[in-house]
């Protein structure tokens, strides 16, 4: 028993100490005094409690003694210790046919060091990718905005609007490195809260709000890594930017309505519909020739991996499927 590196002791059915090794001397150097043959284990605890031996029993002594007297009644699981001078122990204690108390004790310092070291890390990281996404969200909005500056300096309507929509696409990508800096994983982002931004910055980029065009969103249980989220957000922008274009002119109000939901665990769902005035039944969005329509069909299908339809009644509602990101 002397020989062991971990610390070891026996207390009897009355938790009085039988015997104990040097090693659990050691640990405990401050009380070693009161840890002798026939002292009771809980005497020698509050000494060493009262001694400032245990960091977390400072101030709270008492509250501390009763609650480790409680878990080493049960001797029935392993705790994790600190002492005063930085040291880890872990305890582990288990009671005998007769009553007693059998009790190890090993230094585990090194092992919380490394845990410490690897959390610090950890940290470090995170909180270089809430810069690097700050940064670029940053960048971002400086192209955005010399996007918009360059569109005042000409009086054509095609060449405006261009540069509207390639604001626009910038745009719904800031949003998503916008809120990865602001969350707390840094993964992955939640669609409801991404999608009432870029919704209601493209019902400000055109001008909606006198048009009575309404937009509901329902995706509050769906998150995306960036992996998916640049390519969906680029998605819904087309698509939203579609809507507000085409499909309600001279005026008229109308809704569109975006929809995203996982189907079991293996797959996500979204659409976006309105009411307005529908596609022509000859135009063929696969072989589009617009822009916005070809990001639409080929983001889905090459950055997503997945598949897509649109329905054409009562308006307009595009239908895209995709694997979840594993």
């Amino acid at each position: 028993i002397d020989a062991i590196d971990e610390g070891f002791a026996v207390y009897d059915e009355e938790d009085r100490l039988v015997l104990c090794n040097p090693k659990y001397l050691e640990i405990y150097k401050d009380s070693s005094e009161f840890i002798v043959p026939g002292a009771k284990y809980e005497a020698a605890l509050r000494e060493g409690a009262m001694r400032g031996q245990y960091a977390s029993a400072a101030g709270k002594e008492e509250e501390w003694v009763s609650e480790r007297m409680a878990l080493h009644r049960l001797a029935g699981s392993s705790i994790e210790q600190e002492l005063s001078d930085g040291r880890w122990v872990k305890i582990s204690e288990r009671k005998t046919p007769d009553g007693s108390t059998v009790g190890f004790r090993v230094d585990i310092t090194d092992i919380k060091r490394s845990e410490k070291i690897a959390q610090d890390a950890l940290k470090e990281k995170e909180i270089l990718l809430k810069e690097i996404h700050h940064r670029v969200k940053n960048n971002m909005q400086v192209i955005s905005s010399l996007l918009s500056l360059q569109s005042s300096k000409t009086e054509s309507r095609e060449i405006i609007d261009a540069f509207q929509e390639a604001q626009n696409r910038v745009q719904a990508m800031s949003f998503v490195h916008e809120i990865l800096y602001q969350s707390d994983t840094l993964r992955e982002i939640e669609l409801q809260s991404y999608l009432n931004k870029l919704a209601g910055y493209l019902s400000r980029s055109f001008e909606t709000p006198g048009r009575g065009v309404a937009i509901s969103i329902h995706a509050e249980t769906v998150y995306l890594g960036i992996d998916q989220a640049m390519p969906f957000g680029l998605i819904i922008n087309e698509l939203i930017s579609n809507s507000l274009k085409y499909a309600f002119p001279s005026g008229a109000g109308g809704e569109i309505r975006i929809e995203v939901r996982k189907e079991g665990s293996t797959e996500i769902v979204a659409s976006v519909s309105d009411n307005g005035i529908g596609l022509g039944s000859d135009f063929d969005p696969a072989n589009a020739h617009t822009l916005g329509l070809r990001l639409v069909t080929e983001l889905a299908e090459e950055q997503l991996e997945g598949t897509w339809r649109v329905q054409r009644d009562g308006g307009t509602k595009w239908i895209i499927r995709w694997p979840v990101s594993r």
